[in-house]
Formats: structure tokens, C-alpha cells, sequence
């Protein structure tokens, strides 16, 4: 994963989570080599393991987001494109 990437969507995974935004993480690669990889992050949400065909398949960036709203993909955004906030795009 690319860790400015892992930079430049924090504010956005802060602003979630500040307004009751359920935030998950995914990754293809093991837990071990994810907490490896970020462990200067402190990430504050679960990782869960997926399939990296599948993962290729949803989001095409590394790291990358996803906004689901009742099972149905809202948005996506490549971590160079990723706001700042996303209250507004929701319901």
C-alpha cells in the first residue's frame, strides 16, 4: 500500500467516525503484515481480510475508498481524490 496515500485519507476517516460514520478496512494482504505496514498508523477501526481478485475488482486504487449506504456503492475515490468530508452525500 502506498502510506501517503494511507496520509491523505485520514482526515477523511476522522471526520467519519466523528460524525457516526462506520469505517472498515480491507485488504488482501495478511494481519500481521497489515499492522507491519501501518504501524505507525493507529488505526481505529477493524481490518478484514478479502480476496485480492475481488479487491481489484471493488476499488481500483491502494489504498482506496468506498461509501456504502445500505449495501448499495454511493461513491468511490482513488486516495488522491478523497474529500474531506462526506456528510453530504448521505441520506
Amino acid at each position: 500500500t502506498n502510506l501517503d496515500g494511507h496520509d491523505q485519507i485520514d482526515t477523511f476517516i476522522t471526520n467519519s467516525m466523528a460524525s457516526n460514520i462506520p469505517v472498515y478496512g480491507l485488504s488482501s494482504s495478511s494481519y500481521d503484515d497489515v499492522k507491519t505496514k501501518l504501524m505507525t498508523k493507529n488505526l481505529n477501526y477493524p481490518y478484514f481480510l478479502v480476496d485480492q481478485t475481488t479487491l481489484k475488482t471493488v476499488i481500483r486504487a491502494n489504498p482506496g475508498v468506498l461509501l456504502i449506504e445500505d449495501g448499495v456503492v454511493v461513491d468511490k475515490w482513488h486516495w488522491r481524490d478523497v474529500p474531506e468530508h462526506v456528510s453530504d452525500k448521505i441520506d
